[in-house]
């Protein structure tokens, strides 16, 4: 469904458009986790796992309402992500969209189920007209941090095109899982640097409005305790976010100076 809201609460709405339907019919514990970018009120799009297929998927709105698609849309950035089956433990695809650049160059991060890897997706408009990502690059991050279900991703790429950072939380084996810093230098991400921090939140946010040396993480460390799982705010000092942080009392060790890579 997408909503258009009509006040700032959307507590009532000018529309409520059921955009594509059966992503989890029949499944048992399915997740479908999505995100949503709107560069203008009419220009909307959102990524979302179809947990019936196994696809990671892209739609195009043409509209405020989003009851009509641009030509192309619904587009499968990734054919093979996992697919849930029922009674069986659920495929998580955590993802995250950011059109910042603009609406012809939209960023993607998604853990792959299936693959048990992070992709960065960079999408280009190779067709003017219709579908305004037709065309994706996609690079592998990590090759081992999305085969667990507690990972999260998070990106952003307001300081340019050329510069997305972000944050993901996963492992292959459950209750070794570790958060992650990755920062883009190209395009396409195919270079850049991932590092791993040394306290294993289970879900983490980042935001880097104040510019790509000032960057703010926040993560929830549940593995603390039963009764004693905080929420941590963290304030970089450089532009690749680690080992530096504004505050020596942040849980990480700010004189740490090789942290390995992700991979």
């Amino acid at each position: 469904w997408l909503a258009d809201c009509s006040n700032a609460s959307c507590g009532t709405r000018d529309a409520l458009t059921s955009v594509i339907a059966d992503i989890n019919d029949d499944v048992a514990n399915a997740i479908t986790d999505m995100s949503i970018w709107c560069n203008t009120s009419a220009n909307c799009k959102f990524t979302f796992h179809d947990a019936v297929n196994g696809d990671f998927t892209l739609i195009d709105c043409s509209n405020a309402a989003c009851s009509t698609q641009e030509t192309g849309s619904p587009f499968d950035i990734d054919v093979d992500v996992g697919a849930n089956a029922a009674s069986v433990q659920s495929v998580n695809v955590p993802n995250k969209l950011d059109c910042s650049a603009a609406a012809t160059d939209c960023k993607v991060v998604y853990a792959d189920g299936s693959q048990n890897d992070v992709n960065f997706v960079d999408c280009a408009d190779a067709t003017p007209g219709g579908l305004e990502c037709d065309s994706v690059t996609i690079t592998q991050i990590d090759a081992t941090a999305g085969g667990i279900i507690t990972q999260d991703v998070s990106m952003d790429c307001v300081n340019g095109a050329t510069d997305c950072k972000g944050t993901f939380v996963g492992h292959t084996t459950s209750g070794a899982e570790q958060v992650y810093f990755f920062d883009c230098d190209t395009a396409t991400c195919d270079g850049g640097s991932a590092f791993e921090l040394s306290s294993p939140p289970f879900m983490s946010a980042i935001d880097c409005v104040g510019g790509t040396a000032d960057c703010k993480l926040v993560y929830y460390d549940v593995f603390v305790g039963a009764t004693d799982s905080p929420v941590n705010f963290a304030d970089c000092t450089n532009e690749n976010c680690l080992p530096e942080w504004a505050d020596p009392a942040d849980p990480w060790d700010p004189t740490q100076t090789n942290i390995p890579s992700a991979t």
